[in-house]
């Protein structure tokens, strides 16, 4: 099964980000729609800690909502698997063995991708989906990533297993 996780999905303004969301937003639907795992993976040092989104109605800070069987998770580092240790246990608790990749964060898709890899998860990065950040951009993503297994391609070319 696949998780689309979504990092850094903080509300920004700017034609990157709004590009990244509209190629996001059928794969949230998606998910959504048929009960999928979908990841917001939130920066630690932005706010309270997450918890259950039925507690966090009040948290606005995902540019796509909160949706009630979203699992959120907040980390302190880019690479969110590093930053949340139990994350890896989580999601093959639950059959996860597939995470999608997608953010408003190029450098911490990067990491959070590597991180996964090295959890021993497939790895695919929605690249359209993925604002660039620092020297972190499509052609980069794909440059390192793939040498390792991990697959980077454009949303709309993306089927996800749920």
């Amino acid at each position: 099964m696949d998780a689309l996780m979504i990092v850094d999905p903080a509300p920004r303004d700017s034609e990157q980000v709004r590009a990244a969301d509209e190629a996001l937003a059928p794969l949230v639907e998606r998910v959504r729609r048929t009960g999928g795992v979908l990841v917001q993976v939130l920066d630690a040092d932005d706010g309270p800690a997450p918890g259950p989104p039925e507690e966090l109605s009040g948290y606005e800070r995902s540019a796509i909502g909160l949706g009630p069987d979203d699992l959120i998770v907040a980390s302190g580092l880019p690479d969110a698997f590093e930053g949340v240790p139990e994350l890896a246990e989580g999601l093959e608790d639950i059959g996860v063995d597939r995470v999608v990749l997608t953010g408003h964060d190029g450098q911490a898709v990067l990491q959070t991708a590597l991180g996964a890899l090295a959890s021993e998860f497939e790895v695919v990065v929605a690249t359209d989906a993925v604002v660039p950040a620092e020297d972190v951009d499509a052609a980069r993503l794909t440059a390192e990533l793939e040498p390792f297994g991990g697959v980077c391609r454009p949303a709309g070319d993306l089927w996800l297993r749920l």
